[in-house]
């Protein structure tokens, strides 16, 4: 006598609720790696300067794109300003400043290789090269004035220090 119940062979992709569990599992990863940085930045608004460093630094060495890191960076530096470290913000607002370069001169040479396009065809047959343009523009705009940002913030402590 067997106690198993025997199934008519499926998948397990056609098993009920399995894709939407799989994209559950996704996205709850996701937010795991990046739950440091949230805490970090928590614990930063809350004046919580040692925790926040804690968590920042375990932050850096999670695994995220460019911007993520870039967040995390500049926060970390505001943690250890605020906590009286200029001598560990400076370099770690350096850091996130060659990042948002190297990515600046990413986005200037697509620009480069989109206006020779544009300028080899008629403008109306690259709709979506113009699109890519201009949201480059946008990102080109934001990284800018997030570089001005950190840089002032460097500025400041080297000022002082």
């Amino acid at each position: 006598m067997s106690f198993f119940v025997k199934r008519p062979k499926e998948t397990i992709l056609k098993t009920p609720g399995f894709i939407p569990l799989i994209l559950l599992m996704l996205i709850v990863a996701g937010c795991a790696s990046q739950s440091h940085l949230v805490r970090g930045k928590e614990d930063l608004q809350r004046n919580k300067y040692d925790r926040a460093i804690k968590e920042l630094e375990q932050a850096a060495n999670e695994t995220g794109d460019l911007y993520y890191y870039i967040d995390t960076y500049s926060s970390l530096g505001d943690a250890y300003a605020k906590n009286g470290q200029a001598d560990l913000a400076m370099p770690v607002y350096r850091n996130a400043l060659q990042m948002i370069h190297l990515r600046l001169r990413e986005i200037s040479s697509r620009r480069m290789n989109i206006r020779r396009e544009l300028n080899s065809r008629s403008k109306a047959k690259a709709p979506g090269i113009q699109a890519e343009d201009m949201h480059l523009g946008d990102e080109e705009g934001k990284l800018k004035e997030l570089a001005a940002g950190i840089k002032i913030k460097l500025d400041r402590l080297t000022e002082l220090h």
